[in-house]
């Protein structure tokens, strides 16, 4: 993934979120930044990270 947010790398998260709404499978989902190349943007990665993945999860159905 490149250790980017969500939405930036390449990995197409949508279809492992659908089959994890598809298996029914309730629990919690984390996210995990390595680092930021530019030390003073990672609050500004965190919070892009976790509105990409809200998104993402709301479009798979996993939140209401």
């Amino acid at each position: 993934h490149g250790d980017l947010p969500p939405g930036r790398g390449v990995v197409d998260f949508e279809p492992y979120l659908r089959e994890i709404a598809a298996l029914g499978i309730d629990g919690t989902v984390s996210i995990e930044l390595e680092y930021s190349p530019e030390p003073d943007q990672i609050e500004a990665w965190v919070a892009e990270a976790y509105t990409a993945t809200d998104r993402l999860m709301q479009a798979a159905g996993l939140r209401g």
